[in-house]
């Protein structure tokens, strides 16, 4: 498994995940980042396979459409947060904190191209048909339809589950709460089912990555 990490504009994470038989990235940043994706995957000649978006904010799925014309791959998302690729509409619950109070705003104000998905997750599934050796976990909290990917390998990622810094390294290797959420105990459940399949490392999309056992002393936290 080879993996590459771009911090799409430096505020999000998006993750190429090389298997034995193809290739899967999991998000595609705001739109306009599948340029940088693109340029990557052009250079390793990487055959991807499936899109794979955690969940239904623009900074996840900004360039799923783009990224779908130029390459062919698949779009896989959760049932729940379909509606945003389709509308292209962020789909954003409770704020936490001050400021995910003005997020909507700027969310609410940018409109993502739409695109109907390919696959709709409504449990959790194996990624082998897709050339990964990893599965798709249920993990709501930050919205009703977020979901992880956990390969054999250990690696976890698991979206705005789990939050570091938004920009550069602020924050990015202390766990944090996600900006919006469904409901506190939803996101400890979800947290505690990543750590019980026992990842060696745990990916988010803004900041990180963690290490398990730093996860598991916040979620005893919260």
């Amino acid at each position: 498994m080879n993996l590459t990490q771009i911090a799409t504009w430096k505020f999000a994470n998006a993750y190429i995940i090389e298997g034995d038989a193809g290739a899967m990235l999991v998000d595609t940043g705001v739109p306009g980042c599948e340029k940088s994706i693109l340029k990557i995957l052009h250079q390793k000649n990487i055959n991807l396979r499936l899109i794979v978006i955690t969940h239904g904010h623009l900074d996840h799925m900004g360039s799923a459409a783009a990224l779908k014309r130029e390459t062919g791959a698949l779009v896989a998302i959760h049932t729940d947060d379909a509606t945003a690729l389709r509308t292209g509409i962020s789909k954003m619950d409770k704020p936490v904190g001050v400021i995910a109070h003005v997020m909507p705003f700027f969310m609410g104000s940018v409109k993502t191209e739409v695109i109907e998905p390919d696959m709709l997750i409504a449990s959790e599934q194996g990624l082998d048909d897709y050339g990964v050796n990893g599965r798709v976990l249920l993990t709501p909290g930050h919205t009703s339809g977020s979901i992880s990917v956990l390969l054999d390998s250990g690696e976890a990622f698991v979206g705005d589950l789990i939050m570091g810094g938004f920009f550069g390294k602020i924050r990015s290797r202390h766990p944090n709460l996600p900006p919006f959420e469904i409901g506190r105990e939803v996101i400890k459940s979800s947290v505690q089912h990543v750590l019980e399949q026992n990842p060696s490392i745990i990916y988010p999309s803004h900041g990180g990555p963690f290490k398990p056992e730093d996860v598991a002393r916040w979620a005893d936290s919260l």
